[in-house]
């Protein structure tokens, strides 16, 4: 990047958040910024979302398996029900 700030250059606002631009280039972001509010609030948001990544955690690897097996078990369950006539009196157009 060169001295200047193309507006709406997210992945230079994300270098910047991130601390991994070079100094002329945090120079001519954090000058930007400081002007337009539009930047300004695209730079908070990401903020934000990376705070919110950061406090993420992964499920447990297990809680998982269970309700994979909990939900497999219920679609063999209904699909052995809609086999069933509802009705019961097994009639050829009963569905």
């Amino acid at each position: 990047m060169n001295e200047t700030f193309i507006c709406g250059d997210y992945e230079a606002l994300v270098s910047y958040l991130y601390d991994e631009c070079a100094p002329n280039e945090r120079r001519a972001i954090s000058g930007h910024v400081a002007i337009c509010s539009d930047c300004a609030e695209e730079l908070v948001a990401l903020g934000a979302t990376r705070e919110q990544l950061a406090m993420w955690t992964p499920p447990d690897a297990q809680l998982l398996r269970a309700r994979a097996t909990r939900a497999a078990g219920r679609n063999e369950l209904n699909s052995s029900r809609s086999s069933v006539c509802p009705c019961a009196s097994g009639s050829a157009g009963c569905q």
